[in-house]
């Protein structure tokens, strides 16, 4: 279960960032090639029908080499999160599904059962808002 977290205001449906690393390659790619896996995966997910309040932006590096195609999703006043071991060619659908249930929750908290399937088992970091307080256990 996700630690309480800050109810920073009504932040759903606020522009929510879905940064996708370009160079990157998936682990069980056997062979280089001139168009990363990462730059499939940005291509594939600018070419969707996607909601207003997400926006797809290239990333150079996101510095989760060791895992893969890695993505993070981050939005105004909301936890963030890194993710890595993307598929281009399988990942896409679950991602969306996912970006949009992070950009429709308060906090980025959205709830364990309510996650895609990629996003509960290939979660790499999640990093509190910036106006996070610390929570005290009293």
């Amino acid at each position: 279960m996700p630690p309480k977290s800050l109810k920073l205001g009504s932040n759903s449906m606020t522009k929510t960032s879905l940064f996708v690393c370009i160079s990157c390659q998936r682990k069980d790619q056997k062979t280089q090639t001139d168009v990363s896996e990462g730059e499939h995966l940005y291509n594939k997910l600018k070419s969707q029908n996607l909601s207003e309040s997400l926006e797809i932006v290239a990333v150079k590096c996101l510095a989760a080499c060791s895992n893969g195609c890695s993505i993070a999703l981050s939005g105004e006043d909301k936890w963030s999160y890194i993710y890595g071991e993307m598929n281009p060619h399988t990942d896409v659908a679950e991602i969306i599904i996912g970006a949009d249930a992070y950009s429709q929750s308060i906090d980025g908290i959205v709830p364990w059962r309510e996650r895609p399937v990629v996003f509960r088992k290939r979660t790499r970091a999640r990093i509190p808002p910036i106006a996070f307080k610390e929570i005290h256990n009293e």
